[in-house]
């Protein structure tokens, strides 16, 4: 802790000021005092004793004044330091805001291409019944070729491998197929 200089004391609480001027309101009293003295209207004893009263004043106020400002600056550095802590706090949480909204904003499109994947497997699963229906065609669902028959006028299988042809050619397959199977 640094030393207080009476600027910093002044600067820091006015009253100061005002005392120091009572204070020397008091010392032209007693200068007043010590002339009529001369004039023989006070004794010296009295002026002494006023003088020593005003020092004893001054030095209980100054202590007083300089422990209730180290006090001040104390709590003032106490005070700041906890300000700090809370802007890191504050940014912290900023931080964390921010990356909680972009997570948030990730969350948001994944679960709308979710809503619309469903949306378009339900479709899907229409249309799949539907052209099943109309076309007498079943699926088998064991691994990963599209296999199953087609059955109208006689009974045709069929098992294609996805890795090997492209959607269109499966689609033309199973058109094909079926045009055979109904028309023959």
């Amino acid at each position: 802790m640094s030393d207080v200089t009476v600027d910093e004391i002044i600067d820091a609480c006015p009253c100061i000021t005002n005392k120091i001027i009572e204070y020397l309101e008091n010392f032209l009293y007693s200068i007043q005092k010590f002339e009529h003295m001369i004039d023989g209207v006070l004794n010296f004893k009295d002026l002494i004793s006023d003088a020593n009263k005003i020092q004893e004043w001054l030095e209980n106020y100054n202590k007083e004044v300089t422990d209730k400002f180290t006090v001040d600056v104390v709590c003032l550095e106490r005070i700041s330091e906890e300000i700090e802590e809370l802007k890191v706090l504050q940014n912290s949480l900023h931080e964390n805001i921010a990356e909680n909204e972009k997570k948030v904003d990730i969350l948001k499109g994944k679960l709308s291409a979710f809503n619309k994947k469903n949306e378009s497997l339900a479709d899907m699963r229409d249309e799949i019944q539907m052209y099943k229906l109309l076309t007498n065609t079943k699926f088998i669902y064991k691994g990963s070729n599209v296999s199953g028959y087609i059955a109208g006028k006689k009974i045709e299988s069929f098992d294609m491998d996805p890795e090997t042809l492209s959607k269109s050619d499966i689609i033309n397959s199973l058109y094909n197929k079926v045009k055979n199977v109904s028309l023959n």
